[in-house]
């Protein structure tokens, strides 16, 4: 007799003149009475016993070859991931099976992981070695994410496609969100993250900005009445990306950003004391937008005031300083008007306060004649030339025989000069320390007072 189990054929024969000798298919006898055989095959088989007897019968093996019945797979959650799978599962030939996966070895496992996308091959090798026709299995992936970003009317607006599922979007790392729109985003350097239903995400970096760079600047002088204080330039910076850089040409002893209610960020330069003339500002930004202002440093004059007396009015006139001017002659009542009509005799000062609240002080003393029967028609002079460089004189046309008294004041009142003769009709005053400006010169006598006003020229 002959069975089967599996791919192996056993015969089985019981006579008395063993040993007995086998042939499967015609081939030579052999005493092996089992061998393999293949999937749907069919045997003639001969037994031979000691004597040469001969038994024919014939054995068949019905299982059929294995085949891969079903190969299921999980495809890649993200683009370029690395986390498919396929499983294997073999039917017919004869358990336990074998797989295979592309060039490697048989494995008994079943499952092939951390797969990329792509086709792969498979196959399955029974217990009987016989292995399965190739199958191809094809891994796909998810399209790549694409985000971009604009901004419009200060809104952050992403845009994105690709992926699984619905997107949801988050800026610098907060709370993700379906919309894409970010509402009232300030300028600045951001991160945008998208991400799908499996986690797959995509960042960019985006410069968000709806308004670009522009930048003012004032130059001011800390305390205009005072020449010896730094020059300040104020700068206002606005738009772009901060932070802003600042620098100039010449540079300034100091930069200090301050806060203020007109700026987005502003800086304070501050320059020597007298510092004048033109000054580079150069002002950029993260994106390297520059902006280049130039100033021109011009510090007022201090104030100071020139005044004439017409018998007894006075008259005073700034000649320098911030319009407009108020005149005192009391230190507390001012008007605009610098007309003081109707003076006694006597002491007074002339306070004077200019729009930048520089105050000057001169003082004078009024000493008017008013009785025409007093005054000697020796009292006119004339004075040249007048403006004068080196010299001036005071000529009387006439020798005078009283003393004459002969005083120069400057434009703020500081006496410069005080001379007195007798007997000559010119005095000359040397100027050759007197600075260019204006001075009041006085002569005086005991009925006689009269004011000319000179000019120094250079």
């Amino acid at each position: 007799t002959a069975t089967t189990n599996g791919y192996m054929v056993e015969i089985m024969a019981q006579n008395d003149q063993s040993p007995f000798l086998y042939s499967i298919n015609g081939a030579e006898f052999t005493s092996e009475n089992t061998f393999s055989g293949t999937p749907q095959s069919e045997y003639a088989i001969i037994v031979q016993n000691a004597v040469g007897c001969t038994f024919e019968l014939s054995a068949s093996i019905d299982i059929l070859s294995p085949v891969i019945s079903e190969v299921a797979t999980n495809d890649i959650f993200c683009y370029n991931g690395d986390n498919g799978e396929i499983t294997v599962t073999a039917n017919l030939g004869v358990a336990p099976y074998e797989y295979k996966f592309e060039s490697l070895d048989f494995q008994n496992e079943n499952t092939f992981s951390d797969l990329e996308a792509g086709t792969y091959t498979v196959q399955i090798r029974d217990s009987g070695g016989f292995i399965s026709e190739v199958q191809t299995v094809q891994l796909f992936e998810p399209t790549q994410l694409q985000l971009s970003a604009s901004s419009q009317d200060g809104n952050l607006l992403a845009n994105a496609n690709g992926g699984t599922g619905i997107l949801e979007y988050s800026l610098n790392g907060g709370d993700f969100q379906v919309s894409p729109i970010f509402p009232d985003v300030e300028n600045g350097i951001y991160e945008l993250l998208v991400r799908d239903e499996f986690d797959c995400q995509r960042m960019i970096t985006y410069i968000h900005t709806t308004n670009s760079l522009s930048v003012s600047t004032q130059s001011q002088i800390i305390n205009p009445c005072d020449l010896e204080a730094p020059i300040e330039i104020f700068v206002c910076a606005e738009g772009g990306i901060t932070p802003y850089e600042v620098s100039s040409i010449p540079a300034a002893l100091s930069i200090t950003e301050t806060e203020t209610e007109d700026c987005e960020v502003a800086y304070i330069l501050e320059y020597a004391t007298g510092s004048t003339g033109s000054i580079e500002v150069m002002t950029s930004d993260v994106l390297g937008t520059q902006f280049t202002n130039i100033i021109n440093l011009q510090v007022s004059d201090t104030l100071a005031i020139n005044y004439s007396l017409n018998e007894d009015n006075l008259t005073v006139t700034a000649i320098s300083g911030m319009p407009p001017f108020q005149y005192s002659i009391d230190g507390e009542n001012y008007q605009e008007s610098g007309y003081f009509p109707d003076l006694e005799n006597g002491d007074y000062s002339i306070n004077a306060i200019d729009a930048n609240g520089c105050t000057t002080e001169v003082s004078f003393l009024l000493d008017y004649i008013s009785s025409l029967n007093d005054i000697s028609e020796k009292s006119i002079f004339s004075l040249y030339p007048n403006p004068a460089k080196e010299l001036v004189y005071l000529d009387f046309g006439m020798v005078q025989n009283e003393l004459l008294n002969v005083t120069v004041f400057d434009a703020a009142g500081r006496l410069v000069l005080e001379n007195s003769f007798i007997g000559e009709s010119r005095f000359t005053i040397d100027l050759e320390n007197f600075a260019v400006g204006f001075y009041e010169v006085r002569v005086s006598s005991e009925s006689f007072l009269g004011f000319e006003k000179l000019v120094v020229v250079r």
